[in-house]
């Protein structure tokens, strides 16, 4: 073989070098995951969320995060080339590796594909599989819609749900998720309404929340679910995001949403989902105290008042009717003032001509399913919790028109089996071009438990 020219050898050597030298200060790409989420999607809009990690399993029961940089991509046609796309931003320790993005200006009732770039640098990426979601219908749409309300999202609940039937779970079982969440993708809703609330439970990790690291640590660990990541990946999720929860700043950093300026109490929204339905999503904890009689209930008045759909839901943290344990946070009941207030909103919504007129409460707090119904003419669905934690099913069968008359609420269902379970909705006609709203309870093994036509 003839020696290569003096100049082409040292050429050669040089490019050689700098090509090594330049390889060794990447970061393959292989050290970068992420987690992808969808959130608030309106007519217009959604907010994506990604978090940059170094694993996609715990590790001593966290999920560390990494430095590098996230540019989303949005699409109605995965094998088109046309797209929207946001600027890279930067995934920072100060923001927990958590990076959003708002896109607007996108299309009423069509389905969106997201993904992400992401990597060490803008110029050294990899991309992340599609996710996709739903924008809503515009509010004269005839479409049907489907959604969930689900509360009981806890890491630690499988195997506790396992060890009680002295089962043994494996490492993959616990990594995957609550089982429950496959029944809930078999079924395809449009979207799902979560009560962010039970993160606060003390299942989540080995202590109750003391400070924020303890909160950031729990978002970890339940966004390390293999099931629930699936489930997400799929649909629009709306949070419920408690107003007097001390570390709502925390939550709302691991969640895709973002404040509304607009609405004068945060995390309260309302969307018209189609000419049929629309849904109140409240952010209060207790939506009749203080602070919510000052700002949030003059909002929802004058929203309700403002609404021309024949089915109105009202879906909030709160429960209009107690339970038997007055040591339980959530047995609003027990207040004098929670009574008053309650009943003041049912004297409003009665003079307004919405007694028995297509507005139901659903409440995502309550640890058990129920359909109940009072003597003022409103009706409570509540969507009762995805897994076993606190289960109980003793109401007081309280009356909500008068502490001193004989007429109690009744129970035209009340979940008995301690199981997890969830609330499905469905807007739809019937034959004659009717609106029809649908209230159905599964269990996690997609058997019906209850459900009930409203027309």
């Amino acid at each position: 073989m003839k020696s290569l020219p003096n100049f082409l050898y040292y050429f050669f050597i040089i490019t050689i070098a700098t090509v090594f030298s330049h390889c060794t200060n990447i970061k393959q790409l292989d050290e970068y995951y992420c987690i992808l989420q969808s959130g608030e999607a309106t007519q217009t809009s959604v907010v994506l969320l990604a978090r940059l990690q170094k694993t996609d399993t715990l590790l001593n029961k966290d999920i560390k995060g990494i430095n590098g940089f996230v540019k989303f991509r949005i699409t109605r046609d995965i094998n088109s080339k046309s797209y929207l796309e946001s600027p890279f931003f930067s995934s920072i320790e100060s923001n927990d590796f958590v990076v959003k993005y708002e896109f607007n200006g996108l299309r009423p009732g069509q389905k969106y594909y997201y993904k992400i770039n992401y990597g060490p640098d803008t110029s050294n990426v990899t991309s992340s599989p599609w996710n996709s979601f739903k924008t809503l219908n515009l509010p004269g749409s005839d479409k049907n819609v489907s959604f969930i309300v689900a509360n009981g999202l806890e890491f630690n609940a499988i195997s506790h749900e396992m060890k009680s039937n002295n089962l043994e779970v494996s490492a993959l079982e616990a990594n995957s998720g609550i089982p429950i969440l496959k029944s809930i993708s078999t079924l395809k809703p449009d979207f799902w309404i979560i009560n962010q609330e039970t993160q606060s439970s003390s299942l989540l990790v080995d202590s109750v929340i003391s400070d924020p690291t303890n909160l950031t640590l729990q978002w970890h660990q339940l966004f390390s679910l293999y099931d629930l990541n699936l489930l997400l990946s799929g649909i629009s999720s709306y949070w419920l995001i408690p107003i007097s929860n001390p570390w709502q700043e925390i939550s709302a950093k691991h969640l895709p949403v973002t404040l509304q300026s607009s609405v004068p109490q945060p995390f309260c929204r309302t969307y018209c989902i189609n000419r049929d339905i629309q849904i109140w999503i409240l952010g209060n904890s207790d939506f009749y105290d203080d602070d919510a009689e000052i700002k949030m209930l003059p909002w929802l008045k004058k929203t309700i008042k403002e609404s021309d759909t024949p089915f109105k839901l009202i879906i909030g943290p709160s429960a209009l009717y107690g339970n038997n344990s007055n040591e339980k946070a959530e047995n609003s009941t027990a207040s004098e003032q929670f009574l008053t207030r309650r009943d003041s909103l049912f004297n409003w919504l009665k003079n307004n001509g919405l007694r028995n007129n297509g507005l139901y409460f659903i409440s995502s707090i309550k640890d058990v399913q129920y359909h109940a119904m009072d003597p003022s003419g409103f009706e409570e669905f509540s969507c009762g919790k995805l897994t076993l934690a606190n289960f109980s099913n003793s109401l007081i069968p309280i009356d909500t028109t008068s502490r001193f008359e004989t007429a109690k609420i009744s129970l035209p269902f009340l979940q008995n089996d301690a199981k997890g379970a969830f609330l499905m909705v469905n807007s739809g006609r019937d034959e004659y071009n009717s609106p029809v709203l649908l209230f159905r309870y599964f269990d996690s093994n997609l058997k019906l438990l209850y459900a009930v036509h409203k027309f």
